[in-house]
């Protein structure tokens, strides 16, 4: 039976490029780990791309009641502000999402955990040290830090599959005509409730006061047949919207920014800008 090692998993091109490292370079039996604090529909499809790249299962650890109670509100209580600048944000949740990394590591009788955390922030130490805590005895693996791999690197191990970024997938410099039609022959004969995609555009906006103001639009839909379609760029003759029943690239400008990733995003903003007196 194999030694297994479970993975803080997000479904980004870091974690993604591990799993497979980890079968080919340690042999482990892989298990993610998702830690929801709140992701949303960030968790959709992570358990098929997960299980696509190798690993043996993955857990989905809904925690947000914890984290609100447990972590976020000491903090705002005891008005804890890195640097003196702002105030907390992610960092507040890497030791839960360790504490169970640690707990899935005992259950499973993993003999190592790993993480994506580079070596350029202080994620690195804040899993790093809740893991010497609580399992001093099991190895901590960091294919990101330890091998100081690049984007592109990553990139190229998963044989340009696609990532964070769909722009990266056969190589950024490749024609979008050439990567539908890849995607096209590689997706026939799936059906279209397994050909699902979606476009997503995330908005920060900082205030003179420093506040940041972020919103986010996402659009629905599923990957065609074939092309269709010339008023749109890049995925646009491939992705379709169910409920017009057509491409992107098949929509006049005006139903494009209506249903646009970008322009809910840019709505969303604006009135939260609005709400501020802007």
């Amino acid at each position: 039976m194999k030694e297994k090692v479970v993975l803080a998993y997000s479904g980004g091109l870091d974690t993604t490029a591990i799993i497979p490292w980890l079968k080919e370079n340690f042999d482990y039996e892989v298990i993610c780990v998702c830690v929801n604090c709140g992701q949303a529909e960030e968790l959709d499809g992570l358990e098929e791309r997960a299980k696509a790249c190798g690993a043996s299962k993955l857990y989905i650890e809904d925690v947000i009641d914890e984290f609100c109670d447990d972590y976020i509100v000491p903090c705002v209580q005891a008005h804890a502000v890195y640097e003196n600048k702002y105030l907390l944000g992610t960092s507040m949740a890497r030791p839960l999402i360790a504490k169970k990394l640690v707990e899935i590591a005992r259950k499973e009788g993993a003999v190592a955990i790993c993480h994506g955390a580079t070596g350029k922030g202080n994620d690195q130490i804040r899993f790093d040290m809740t893991f010497l805590v609580l399992a001093p005895n099991v190895e901590i693996i960091t294919l990101t830090r330890d091998m100081a791999l690049s984007r592109q690197e990553e990139i190229d191990y998963l044989n340009k599959e696609p990532g964070i970024y769909s722009a990266r997938y056969m190589g950024e410099d490749t024609p979008y005509e050439v990567k539908n039609a890849n995607l096209l022959e590689r997706l026939k004969g799936v059906e279209k409730e397994k050909s699902t995609a979606r476009f997503v555009c995330a908005i920060a906006a900082v205030l003179p006061n420093k506040e940041v103001l972020t919103t986010r639009g996402t659009i629905e839909g599923y990957i065609g047949e074939k092309p269709v379609g010339k008023n749109g760029f890049g995925y646009d003759p491939i992705f379709y919207v169910e409920e017009y029943g057509c491409s992107t690239a098949e929509l006049s400008m005006e139903q494009k920014n209506e249903l646009s990733h970008r322009g809910k995003a840019l709505r969303a903003v604006k009135e939260e800008l609005k709400k501020k007196g802007f």
